[in-house]
């Protein structure tokens, strides 16, 4: 786990700079919602996490791999299911 936050670390350091701006901008939406927002984030992380590395105690890492791959077909498709979000060919390239 301490992997994980590390590796999180430095893609928020070096992904900082590149965000600033846009961040800024939005600044007063984020200091609005930022108890919402940072309960989603804590929760993603920590969860999302913890459950991935505790699959790898019972299964393969073949299984949770094809898991993880899948991960962005299944949200496309949750997404139109619940919203009836329809996607481009350029989100459909990117999730292959």
């Amino acid at each position: 786990m301490m992997l994980v936050f590390l590796r999180w670390v430095l893609a928020v350091l070096i992904m900082l700079p590149i965000g600033w701006r846009t961040m800024r901008e939005d600044w007063p939406v984020v200091r609005r919602h930022w108890l919402l927002l940072g309960g989603l984030g804590a929760c993603g992380f920590t969860l999302f996490n913890t459950i991935f590395y505790t699959a790898l105690n019972y299964t393969t890492a073949i299984n949770v791999s094809i898991e993880q791959a899948a991960m962005p077909v299944l949200i496309i498709v949750a997404n139109f299911v619940f919203f009836r979000l329809r996607v481009n060919w350029v989100q459909i390239a990117g999730s292959c």
